[in-house]
């Protein structure tokens, strides 16, 4: 099962939340967690999803795994949580 949620922000907190991504270690390479909602609303807004080899997020990965994806509007990002 997967839940997600949009967000948006402006372009200095986008840049900001990307560099933060970039150089944290607790990020590694995820994958696209495919969501028919999700896949709809990139499709319909002509978005590409900025940081596949950093979206993935979790400390258990028998438990809960999140992926945060940065949306190449350059203002929304997805935080997306997958129950195992």
């Amino acid at each position: 099962m997967m839940e997600y949620n949009l967000f948006t922000i402006d372009s200095l907190a986008f840049r900001n939340l990307e560099n933060s991504i970039v150089t944290s270690d607790r990020f590694k390479e995820g994958s696209y967690y495919l969501n028919i909602e999700l896949d709809g609303y990139i499709y319909q807004n002509k978005l590409d999803i900025l940081n596949m080899s950093k979206s993935l997020i979790t400390k258990n990965k028998h438990d809960k795994t999140y992926y945060l994806y940065l949306l190449s509007d350059r203002k929304t990002f997805a935080v997306c949580k997958v129950n195992h």
